[in-house]
């Protein structure tokens, strides 16, 4: 986006106050029913804190974009944490980011409600899945997995595409953001991180070993 405010187009601003608007629908019902006693603390300050780290390891492309490996540590909060604590995995993952590079408050703004309708939309469709889709439960499970992280990582790749384009006027194959080879490689490392999901059900002292991938990736 542009560096500051004025600079947005009329229509960036429209397209941020619709993003924010349907982020404030997830957001507002869920924390409603947050209390201390609501189940998942532990984990949310496990996979919120290690994405709120990996955030601040950007490897920057050569379209002006970044990427970060965040994403192997949102995807668990889909199948591991109730919408309350998923509703502040986003605040919890860019805050920390926001306080050190204090980037313009509308950019973290878009970037919040970015990743809380990608949540939000992944967290829906795998609940669909699980509970009305036929089939064994393993296969139901891996099917969930894999439409949870392709939805979170199409809508994530769309939503920026869009606002670059409104933005700062750059045609959708310029951000090469919807490009094969930037879908597929956001695709991988997603897939990994609902693999930490089968880990914590079955060995949690298996993630070091799930998480070593990335190292290699980063």
């Amino acid at each position: 986006m542009a560096a500051t405010e004025n600079q947005l187009s009329k229509s960036a601003k429209i397209f941020l106050g619709v993003l924010f608007a349907l982020a404030a629908i997830a957001i507002v019902p869920s924390l409603a029913h947050l209390s201390m006693d609501t189940e998942g603390w532990l984990v949310f300050a496990i996979f919120g804190s290690a994405a709120a780290a990996a955030q601040l390891f950007p490897v920057h492309t050569l379209k002006n974009n970044a990427f970060t490996p965040a994403i192997v540590f949102m995807l668990p909060a889909v199948f591991l944490l109730p919408p309350e604590l998923i509703a502040l995995m986003p605040i919890v993952m860019h805050l920390p980011e926001w306080l050190r590079v204090r980037y313009p408050w509308f950019m973290q703004t878009f970037n919040i409600a970015n990743h809380t309708v990608n949540l939000f939309a992944a967290w829906l469709v795998a609940n669909l899945i699980l509970d009305n889709a036929p089939g064994p439960e393993e296969q139901v499970w891996a099917m969930a997995g894999i439409a949870a992280t392709l939805v979170y990582v199409l809508l994530n790749h769309t939503i920026v595409a869009v606002m670059l384009r409104l933005a700062r006027g750059m045609r959708l194959k310029e951000t090469g953001l919807l490009s094969f080879q930037s879908l597929s490689n956001e695709m991988v490392v997603g897939l990994l991180g609902f693999a930490l999901v089968s880990f914590w059900h079955t060995n949690p002292w298996l993630l070091p070993i799930g998480i070593a991938p990335m190292l290699l990736i980063h």
